[in-house]
């Protein structure tokens, strides 16, 4: 009776919480794109890109959704995943939600024991596009290359536009939400391999430029000079 006393003594009730847990079947994410209003859903793809670091970091899942925006997951390991959508036409994230709460850009999705995992997804139509060129022969002299452009929300810290150009000296950002945002070009000197992104943190190269986008809005940047961001013309 004693021993049997000491070993129910030495199983706390941590211990068998923890156990518990550890038995919780895997999350298997699922849920719903739709949209505010009553557009139909066309064919897309939803992902969950994982966020850890090491050998597990960024791989991904992807699904298709179905004719009514619905999607499935198979079984995930525990952690954080970033939401990706292949957006359709000038869709944008308007919502996202977590087993009902609301999940802030840049929406990362955490997977936590016993959790629903339930994800709903509300996009919006018309979204704002920037378009930006640059004339490569007058950038600064010191052998830099413009390798991108980022536009950083200011309404929504965290959400961070990039694109890369899709011709020489040519970028588009594209299903951008309304509001404002701050336009930054990065660059790389000839010397790196590979160049070396430089955030808006640590580029002393760029200066930001302030662009207010309403829905629906395009907007042509032109830069004349790596460290003048300047000749906003919206259209």
């Amino acid at each position: 009776m004693a021993l049997s006393n000491w070993v129910t003594a030495a199983v706390s009730t941590h211990d068998l919480t923890d156990l518990a847990i550890e038995n919780l079947p895997p999350p298997t994410p699922s849920g719903q794109v739709r949209y505010a209003s009553s557009a139909v859903i066309p064919q897309m793809t939803v992902g969950l890109r994982s966020a850890a670091v090491g050998p597990r970091g960024g791989s991904a899942s992807n699904v298709a959704v179905d004719d009514r925006g619905r999607f499935a997951f198979p079984s995930l390991g525990l952690g954080t995943y970033e939401l990706t959508l292949d957006l359709p036409g000038d869709s944008y994230i308007k919502r996202v939600e977590l087993d009902k709460q609301e999940v802030k850009p840049p929406f990362m999705i955490k997977l936590a024991p016993g959790s629903a995992a339930g994800i709903v997804v509300t996009l919006e139509q018309q979204g704002a596009r920037i378009s930006a060129t640059v004339d490569e022969r007058k950038l600064d002299d010191s052998g830099s290359h413009l390798v991108g452009i980022i536009a950083e929300s200011e309404e929504y810290p965290g959400e961070i536009h990039e694109a890369s150009p899709y011709s020489v000296g040519s970028f588009v950002l594209e299903h951008l939400r309304p509001g404002r945002y701050v336009l930054f070009a990065f660059s790389s000197s000839a010397s790196d391999s590979p160049p070396t992104r430089k955030w808006p943190t640590n580029m002393p190269s760029s200066e930001g430029l302030s662009v207010d986008l309403r829905a629906g809005d395009a907007v042509i940047v032109r830069i004349e000079h790596l460290t003048s961001l300047d000749a906003l013309d919206p259209r």
